[in-house]
């Protein structure tokens, strides 16, 4: 309290309705989260927490997480041709979570050659590796965006697509 006291005289004047609005505020939340915890009961770490339901997984995750990944994986060994998957981007937990390898030895784009993540240089891999599976994960948060003439040979490339949440997989072959 003497904390908030000697910072409150130190702060320039201002308007009465700012604090007034932040007391409110705080205890408006307060009574929202009181009623919430009231009428719920705490929560509990089986009700957030699940182990991940995949022969590599073994941790507790968010039940959230376990679905997403687990139905990635299901899609990934429907349309698998060979051993290898490529994920643009940033998500390194899908090679490892399918057991597939990574035609391009790249984990996180921020830090990989750009001249390697070309268009040009990317459809070579996939075709020398005869790669059957893409996996497009979280375009907006992209270290470096996807060049456009890449989605378009990928999107003609690999014409079966599925959506799990925001990841597309996509593959060579069409799936019933």
């Amino acid at each position: 309290m003497l904390g908030a006291g000697a910072l409150w005289t130190a702060l320039p004047r201002m308007p009465r309705e700012v604090p007034v609005a932040l007391v409110a505020m705080a205890i408006a939340f307060q009574l929202r989260g009181s009623s919430e915890f009231a009428a719920k009961g705490p929560p509990r770490a089986a009700d957030v927490m699940v182990p991940l339901g995949l022969p590599r997984g073994g941790i507790l995750v968010a039940r959230e997480d376990s679905a997403h990944y687990t139905a990635i994986s299901a899609e990934v060994a429907k349309r698998a041709t060979s051993e290898w998957l490529f994920v643009w981007h940033d998500s390194p937990e899908i090679y490892f979570l399918t057991g597939m390898r990574n035609p391009t030895r790249t984990l996180f784009e921020a830090f990989s050659d750009p001249a390697g993540q070309t268009a040009e240089a990317v459809e070579r891999i996939l075709r020398d590796k005869n790669v059957g599976v893409v996996v497009l994960t979280r375009r907006e948060t992209a270290a470096r965006p996807m060049p456009a003439e890449l989605r378009r040979w990928i999107e003609r490339e690999y014409p079966s697509v599925v959506w799990v949440g925001a990841t597309e997989v996509r593959g060579r072959a069409v799936v019933r």
